[in-house]
């Protein structure tokens, strides 16, 4: 009675039951499949949990109701299985037994963990029950204190972080390593406001700072965020080409440079096509446009 089950990474299955008779005290069970054993026979046999040692005497006791079994996500391989049996006969006062199982031909999947703390961008207060999406289908949401894990397969994913009142973010890049822990913190920034950065490289914008000696200034709110001065306009691409400056990316051009080649700014790069992030000059003009740009 009670039976459930479940099946490996590996395609063994594993059934846990209770077993009683008039004969036999109610004890738990548990019976074998390999991936490799022919259809419709457990083919390695019945094995015991635990003997019971009592019964039921009641006819209206609920004790067989319950079982469940369950494959361990970190290693998929090592099964769990609980349900109910009597260590000694009374009314209706059954025990609860948990048991873990692992087939020998079972290799545990390569696995990583990705693992962060989603915040308000504003107040850095823990955001609980924010929606996390992953790239291969899989969902969870932030439980208290905003933390989130997830096991993975190696390898590389997109995340969405969403939650109601806040706009949604998207990493892409997220890699995944064998046996490792990826830390992926996400500020959310409410609906209708500006992160503490973007404020930032807005205010900056409105009134941008003195130059100094250099032509170029550029200022971001990801990566170096500055200020960081240049002496040309290509020293400034190149640097933003290479991921020194991401995010919102602001770019002042306050003085005339000596530009010996053209200042490129790469499709692929946080400034350029498609991409979110804007190029200004001081003089408020904007060029998010991919290509040869000079100052002279």
């Amino acid at each position: 009675m009670e039976p459930s089950l479940n099946i490996d990474s590996q395609g063994n299955l594993l059934i846990g039951y209770k077993a009683s008779s008039t004969t036999i005290d109610p004890g738990i069970r548990y019976a074998e499949h390999l991936a490799s054993d022919p259809a419709n026979d457990l083919a390695q046999g019945e094995s015991v949990l635990i003997v019971g040692t009592g019964h039921q005497t009641s006819t209206t006791g609920l004790s067989d109701d319950y079982s469940a079994t369950f494959v361990d996500p970190s290693d998929g391989c090592t099964f769990w299985h609980t349900n109910e049996y009597y260590s000694v006969t009374s009314n209706a006062s059954w025990n609860t037994r948990i048991g873990t199982f692992k087939f020998d031909n079972c290799i545990p999947a390569a696995t990583g963990t990705l693992q962060g703390i989603v915040t308000d961008s504003a107040t850095t207060a823990d955001i609980s029950g924010s929606l996390i999406q992953i790239s291969n289908g899989s969902t969870l949401v932030s439980s208290s204190g905003g933390v989130y894990s997830r096991a993975l397969a190696p390898g590389a994913y997109s995340v969405t972080f969403s939650k109601s009142g806040y706009n949604s973010q998207t990493i892409n890049g997220i890699v995944i390593t064998n046996a490792n822990r990826t830390t992926l913190n996400v500020a959310l920034t409410a609906v209708g406001k500006r992160s503490p950065q973007l404020e930032k490289l807005v205010q900056f914008d409105l009134a941008p700072p003195v130059c100094g000696a250099s032509a170029v200034r550029v200022v971001a709110t990801a990566g170096t965020l500055g200020p960081t001065d240049y002496s040309t306009l290509k020293a400034s691409f190149d640097a933003i080409n290479a991921g020194t400056h991401r995010g919102d990316v602001g770019i002042y051009l306050c003085g005339n440079t000596a530009e010996t080649a053209s200042a490129v700014l790469n499709a692929s790069s946080t400034c350029g096509r498609g991409m979110s992030a804007n190029c200004r000059t001081r003089s408020g003009a904007l060029s998010t446009e991919a290509g040869p740009m000079r100052s002279v």
